[in-house]
């Protein structure tokens, strides 16, 4: 087992799955989806997912701090999918297996989406995730430590979570500077030039709407793996 991170290929995304188990010439890698709405619907309920994905390694999967592995004859015969019994894939064909796997959060991302991937990364919800997927594959089989595996899926949220605290920022700023303009009509134009501190256009945009983060944001199920 290493310290060492490697990245493997999905379908149509190059690198971006997290190399964590091997079986043979099949390689178990991890690749975080984020934080989403709750596929039930519940708007007080958040879903941190990620795909696991199951396929031939194509890599050089020597490192100098990794035990040397010895590959029996009855691993050879494994497919994508048997190779990870305690793995319940979702999606199966010649080219690859995988599922999703995720876990629920208090959390509205709606309202505060900077906290819901806060809570994401420190309330122990990642750990719980990588716990879950290391037994699943079986411990045996993992060429990660769990401590690494936990410590990449934080580093893939944390650019996430400042977008969000930037986006919001800008958003407050904005709506303080609109908050002297209520009830004070105007020609578009020149309230765009003082707001966005630009060059008025001739047919200026709309005035900026507030937004709120959906999936695309912060990951989806619908991403390519």
């Amino acid at each position: 087992m290493t310290e060492t991170k490697q990245l493997l290929p999905g379908s149509a995304t190059g690198p971006s799955y997290l190399l964590i188990g091997r079986r043979g010439d099949i390689a178990l890698g991890v690749k975080m989806l984020g934080v989403v709405p709750d596929p039930g619907g519940n708007p007080s309920r958040a879903y941190l997912a990620c795909r696991v994905r199951s396929a031939n390694y194509g890599g050089d999967m020597e490192h100098p701090d990794q035990e040397v592995k010895v590959v029996s004859m009855a691993e050879h015969s494994l497919t994508f999918e048997s190779a990870w019994p305690g793995i319940k894939f979702s999606k199966v064909d010649g080219h690859r297996a995988s599922a999703i796997v995720g876990v629920y959060t208090r959390a509205d991302l709606r309202k505060d989406p900077a906290g819901a991937v806060k809570d994401a990364i420190e309330g122990g919800h990642i750990e719980q995730l990588v716990a879950f997927i290391a037994d699943a594959a079986g411990a045996e089989h993992l060429v990660l430590r769990q401590g690494a595996v936990t410590a990449w899926a934080k580093g893939e949220l944390a650019p996430v979570l400042a977008r969000i605290i930037e986006k919001q920022a800008a958003q407050k700023k904005y709506d303080e500077a609109t908050e002297g303009l209520i009830g004070i009509a105007g020609f578009q134009a020149e309230q765009l030039k003082a707001l966005l501190n630009e060059q008025p256009e001739e047919d200026p945009p709309p005035v900026l709407k507030k937004k709120t983060p959906g999936p695309a944001e912060f990951g989806s199920e619908e991403n390519p793996d």
